[in-house]
Parts: structure tokens; sequence; C-alpha cells
């Protein structure tokens, strides 16, 4: 029976990101995915990205990192 690791440790290295944002704006960045136990670079990984309100989930689809573990965000 296969099993699907859905959570495990991992971490990121935003360049580019833009904390407060004017209306209208664009936020481009770039995300780079680290396994937290080795360092790793989570090379062609599949993330799962939530945005919640309040609560709610108001934003949800999944990424594939490319061959250097980045993700590109416009």
């Amino acid at each position: 029976m296969p099993i699907d690791i859905i959570k495990r440790e991992v971490d990121c290295e935003l360049n580019n990101f833009k904390s407060d944002l004017v209306y209208g704006e664009s936020n481009e960045f770039n995300a780079k995915f680290y396994s937290g136990n080795t360092s790793f670079c989570l090379v062609n990984e599949t993330l799962q990205c939530l945005i919640r309100n309040n609560g709610e989930i108001i934003y949800q689809t999944n990424f594939t990192t490319d061959q250097d573990g980045i993700l590109s965000f416009n």
C-alpha cells in the first residue's frame, strides 16, 4: 500500500518578497525550499500552497520546485 507524506520539516528562503503592498502593485518573488533536517534543496518536489483568511481557505494550489528547489511567484 503506497503512503504519501503530506507534511515534513521544510525551510524556505524568500528573495525579493515585499511584506507591504500597495493596491494594484505586484509582488514578484522567489522561494527556495530546503529539507529542514539536511538543508538539501527540495528538487522537483510538489508543495501545497494554502492561503487562509480568518480560517477560511481563499486560495489553494500545488506547485513543483525546479532543479534548484525554487518556485517563482508573480
